[in-house]
């Protein structure tokens, strides 16, 4: 099993999806199959193949050691204000983070399709994301060699992957494969087959978006970063992404039980998890209590903000935890609910 590796490149990138009708909108820091896969079959799959769609499947990340210091350094605020022509009028602003002049790692799976693609020779450039209209989303590709998937390892995803592809009829499953996935840690025939995927000992799961036609498309299941997989290196983050040291551990571990024997930890969408945790992380514990504060006022999340709020509480009375470890936190009380 072979992957093409290329290196990556954006000056101006939203990778992300805004709450149905929030106005917040949050980037995420790697690159998943349904970007990447999707923006590169727009450019060379589809109709250009006799009709049929060039079998792509790739996936990616940006290259730091540091989540909060890329944050820090590649990732921006835009405030704008969505235009009802009809009318005249612009409807409420949307504030969406843009992440800038970002580097990172691709990974195709070889195969005849991409061999053709390879042949073109040079710089692939292509678009993927959000606002594209508005000059975001432009992107490189570079080929860089061949990566022989030959030793597997333990550790966190990450990328995100879907566990099946809804269009092709080898990778498809259902509910018998997703408790096989948990119970036993034994991945799908699509984890398995294309990414080498060898067992899945936690699962962070999510939904990445799949287009079943021109105009449709669902949401597939998803391993989100942070889930624990043995498979190759390069779907892995190396052990310098993830360090924590004792103290923090510790403090942070005191936080963990405080949350269990005060808070009562109903429902919660891992999405709404992940976004709250990314706004903790890059905004701040002010920024989230005004983000909650304004969910809670809606009958969909109300009972999830309202959660985090208490969550929130007792992570501000330890300041010596870092964003980081906070975001860490957030997105691991389902985790703690089960415990």
């Amino acid at each position: 099993m072979n992957f093409l590796k290329f290196s990556f490149s954006s000056e101006l990138l939203i990778l992300g999806e805004r709450f149905k009708k929030g106005q917040y909108r949050p980037v995420i820091t790697t690159i998943p199959y349904s970007q990447i896969t999707g923006a590169l079959q727009a450019k060379f799959g589809n109709s250009k193949n006799a009709g049929k769609s060039k079998q792509i499947h790739a996936c990616g990340h940006f290259d730091f050691k540091d989540e909060t210091e890329f944050r820090e350094n590649h990732i921006k605020t835009l405030t704008y204000s969505p235009r009802n022509r009809s009318i005249e009028t612009s409807i409420l602003p949307i504030y969406t983070e843009y992440l800038y002049n970002v580097e990172g790692e691709v990974y195709l799976k070889e195969n005849e399709d991409v061999k053709e693609i390879l042949s073109q020779k040079g710089e692939i450039s292509f678009w993927m994301g959000g606002l594209k209209s508005k000059g975001f989303g432009k992107c490189k590709l570079n080929f860089k060699g061949i990566d022989a998937c030959v030793d597997s390892r333990e550790d966190e995803l990450n990328t995100r992957l879907p566990l099946f592809k809804l269009n092709d009829a080898d990778f498809q499953g259902g509910k018998e494969d997703i408790e096989k996935l948990v119970e036993e840690g034994k991945p799908t025939k699509f984890l398995h087959d294309v990414f080498g995927i060898e067992r899945v000992k936690t699962a962070n799961f999510g939904y990445l978006f799949e287009p079943t036609s021109e105009t449709d498309g669902k949401y597939v299941l998803s391993l989100f970063e942070g889930s624990i997989v043995e498979a190759p290196g390069f779907l892995l983050k190396t052990k310098s992404d993830k360090t924590m040291n004792t103290e923090t551990e510790d403090i942070a571990a005191k936080v963990i039980e405080e949350i269990k024997k005060n808070v009562k930890i109903g429902y919660l969408s891992n999405k709404f998890q992940n976004t709250v945790g990314d706004v903790l992380e890059k905004e701040g514990p002010t920024m989230t209590r005004t983000f909650l504060w304004e969910r809670r006022s809606r009958r969909d999340t109300r009972q999830q903000a309202e959660t985090l709020l208490h969550v929130l509480e007792i992570i501000e009375k330890y300041p010596s935890i870092d964003r980081k470890t906070a975001r860490f936190i957030i997105k691991s009380l389902i985790s703690i609910k089960e415990v």
